[in-house]
């Protein structure tokens, strides 16, 4: 079941974001800076960024507990317009790749947009990340061209940013 996440959340959405990063970015950044993320240090940080309603997240739910999250804003590119949203994050718990949770959950994030007032949306990921950018484009995404390099957690990383929109282009 997919609902909004709420404060009490916090905890179990860090764990999963922790899971995730450590098994989709081997490779991408040391085993070290990895095996060190802090699943308390990143539950604080979750509080706040669930208390911000310009950026909802939408938890993934089986009885067994948060499986999957996704979060949702603004577009932070320079330049964007007020009708462009961002997908902000998403991961699901590495068992349960492969199962559906990340499409329900881009769904979720595509079918929210219009209630924040988008007609578009972006995300920018990996572009080494062969696995979350086939990803991204089973689920309708696009490639629009945009790239960038930045620095995280001390390493350069070369990204590139996808696109979605509510309504095809209309050619005239």
């Amino acid at each position: 079941m997919i609902r909004l996440a709420n404060s009490d959340d916090a905890a179990a959405i860090a764990a999963v974001h922790i899971r995730g990063w450590q098994a989709a970015y081997r490779g991408y950044f040391p085993d070290t800076f990895l095996d060190g993320l802090s699943v308390a240090e990143r539950a604080e940080r979750w509080g706040v960024w669930l208390a911000d309603v310009a950026r909802p997240t939408a938890v993934y739910e089986t009885p067994a507990g948060i499986i999957g999250f996704a979060s949702i804003g603004p577009s932070r590119d320079a330049g964007a317009s007020a009708a462009t949203g961002e997908l902000l994050t998403i991961y699901v718990e590495p068992a349960a790749w492969r199962r559906g949770v990340g499409t329900a959950l881009v769904s979720w994030a595509t079918t929210a947009a219009p209630a924040c007032g988008w007609t578009a949306m972006t995300l920018w990921t990996i572009e080494g990340n062969a696995g979350a950018r086939a990803f991204y484009e089973r689920c309708g995404w696009v490639r629009d061209g945009a790239a960038k390099l930045e620095l995280f957690a001390g390493q350069m990383l070369a990204q590139v940013r996808y696109a979605w929109r509510s309504e095809p282009a209309r050619l005239s």
